[in-house]
């Protein structure tokens, strides 16, 4: 299967469990769970059979651009980032992050980031990368000169805030004070 298949499929699921659910009539739980043999179902009926649940490995995996977008858990399947608001909050178990994490973001927002910290917005975390390479490459899909921001993370862990780690490359907190910001002179 070509890649940009993988990736067709791919954004396919992320939608589906994402924000599209309804418009399929699949059931969510609080926590984003669908049962997979509906979700493979409605893959089969959209696709007309194109796809095998092999094809589903490097996808799981992230390995079509270095990011787990989707998890497999006894039967169900969720996408792990960028929920709708119904469902609740996702949970993960807490995680100890790195000194230092990066976010890219746009140049007119740093002075609000500036005053209010990083914040969820319209997500339910803020999503920091473990290096700048990975963090350049998210922010690359909503402006083309992202502004990287480093995060001192452990101290803001120190100072009571929790991180999450859903893959191996991300963290996510629920904010991110401006005190733990490293901005760009």
């Amino acid at each position: 299967m070509s890649s940009h298949e993988l990736k067709r499929l791919s954004k396919f699921l992320s939608f589906l469990l994402r924000h599209g659910a309804d418009e399929f009539h699949l059931a969510l739980d609080e926590q984003g769970f669908a049962d997979f043999d509906k979700v493979w179902a409605i893959v089969q009926r959209r696709y007309r059979g194109k796809f095998s649940k092999e094809d589903l490995e490097p996808i799981l995996a992230g390995e079509l651009d270095g990011k787990k977008r989707l998890e497999l858990v006894d039967g169900q399947i969720r996408a792990i980032y960028g929920h709708n608001r119904r469902v609740k909050q996702v949970a993960y178990e807490p995680a100890e992050p790195p000194a230092i994490l990066y976010h890219g973001t746009h140049a007119h927002v740093i002075e609000k980031i500036q005053e209010s910290g990083l914040l969820p917005m319209e997500r339910q975390y803020v999503h920091l990368s473990v290096d700048q390479e990975r963090a350049f490459t998210v922010a690359r899909r909503y402006t083309r000169d992202p502004i990287m921001l480093e995060v001192r993370a452990q101290e803001a862990q120190a100072a009571g805030h929790v991180f999450f780690q859903p893959d191996n490359n991300h963290f996510l907190c629920e904010a991110i004070p401006a005190e733990f910001i490293t901005f760009p002179s």
